[in-house]
Parts: C-alpha cells; sequence; structure tokens
C-alpha cells in the first residue's frame, strides 16, 4: 500500500477548516488504497514551534511514496518547501 503525505497551507489559515479539509482529503485517497497520513497526525499542539513543526513534517513525508498538494499550497512556504523535498526524492506528486 502506498503511503501518501497531504500537503495543506495550515499558517495563516484557519486550522480547524483546514484540518477539515486535510480530514477530507485523507478519506478519499483511503478510499483510493492509500495509507495517508497530515501535518495534523504529525504536529498535535497548534503552539508546536514552526520550524519544528516543519521539521516533523518533512520527517513524516519522508515515509510517505506521494504528497499530495492542497489547495492555496503555491501561496505557502511549507508546502513549496514539502514539495521541493518530494521532488528531490523522487515521490510522486497529486495536486488538488
Amino acid at each position: 500500500m502506498k503511503r501518501a503525505y497531504i500537503s495543506i497551507p495550515i499558517s495563516g489559515e484557519d486550522y480547524n477548516s483546514q484540518r477539515d479539509h486535510a480530514t477530507a482529503i485523507a478519506s478519499k485517497l483511503k478510499k483510493q488504497g492509500y495509507d495517508v497520513v497530515t501535518p495534523f497526525d504529525i504536529v498535535k499542539s497548534v503552539t508546536t514551534p514552526y520550524n519544528e513543526a516543519m521539521g516533523k513534517c518533512v520527517a513524516g513525508l519522508l515515509e510517505c511514496e506521494m504528497i499530495y498538494l492542497c489547495k492555496g499550497w503555491r501561496n505557502s512556504k511549507g508546502c513549496s518547501a514539502e514539495l521541493q523535498v518530494a521532488l528531490v526524492y523522487g515521490l510522486e506528486v497529486m495536486i488538488e
């Protein structure tokens, strides 16, 4: 089973709305046979410093074979960084 990482803008966005959106995308991908991980699975506290959260998320991404970029990713430094990591490591890329 392929493992997918959901890359979604969080900073500057409504946390609960983004979490709900990530959950909906995860459900869709699970129906397609993916094992899914989201930033919300990896970083449990909204007070985690940005650099620490990004480090944990990149580590989680590297355990996956695919990155799924959610809407708004182009305006997110974190999502853009995750995409670059995914490209360096040859992960499959899907875009919402």
